[in-house]
């Protein structure tokens, strides 16, 4: 999104979940979210290169869908001269959705029980529990509003959803499964991303990541040690 689409006073829009958990395997990264209202946005990227196994996704990035429509079915057979036809015959198609320009996620995790006792320990013990997702989403596009206006409106709260590669419709939204979309078996994540889209592209080196800094307590934040 460029410029010209940023109004003078973007808002927050997205799936707001009730509650919401961020988890870290080090405790001054949870405890300085909580305190300073400081965390990280991290390049799409990095889960493709993860080495952690059990938690990289070789497919982030790019969204799949199977899209049932009419298709072309090229029918060999002899007669004559003639060995082939085409015919339009009801099918799926293969769908591919990309976004060449950088993305950033900050991943948290938002069980439909609200409750910590669903969310996967192997993400840590370190627990940032977030009440107000929505609040949450205008501080981090006030900060970026005041220092970057590139990233301000484009700040959104999106649930990840576990259909990559099945059968779906096809929609005006569907780039957004670039990322928003992972396979079924990760489905026991329960992810609510905030994402931030950028107009850099690959060749551009954009950076890893983005910090943000508050500079300032969240009120509608609480640290857990489990």
């Amino acid at each position: 999104m460029t410029a010209q689409f940023i109004s003078d006073n973007p808002k927050a829009s997205g799936d707001f979940p009730q509650r919401m958990f961020r988890v870290f395997d080090n405790p001054e990264y949870a405890k300085s979210m909580v305190e300073h209202g400081r965390f990280r946005f991290g390049n799409l990227n990095k889960y493709v290169e993860m080495e952690d196994a059990i938690r990289r996704d070789a497919t982030e990035g790019v969204g799949e869908r199977r899209v049932r429509g009419m298709i072309e079915r090229i029918v060999v057979e002899r007669e004559g001269n003639s060995i082939s036809r085409v015919e339009r015959v009801p099918g799926e198609m293969n769908h591919t959705y990309i976004n060449r320009n950088a993305i950033y996620v900050c991943s948290f995790v938002a069980p439909d029980s609200h409750n910590l006792r669903d969310v996967p320990e192997k993400f840590g013990k370190y627990v940032v529990q977030i009440d107000d997702a929505e609040r949450l989403t205008q501080d981090v596009i006030n900060f970026r509003w005041a220092s970057d206006k590139r990233f301000a409106q484009t700040v959104q709260c999106v649930r990840v959803i576990y259909d990559k590669g099945e059968v779906g419709d096809h929609d005006p939204e569907a780039w957004t499964l670039a990322f928003k979309q992972k396979p079924s078996h990760f489905s026991d994540e329960h992810e609510t991303r905030l994402v931030m889209l950028s107009d850099a592209s690959p060749g551009q080196n954009p950076p890893t990541h983005f910090d943000v800094d508050l500079g300032c307590p969240l009120p509608y934040a609480s640290y857990i040690e489990r």
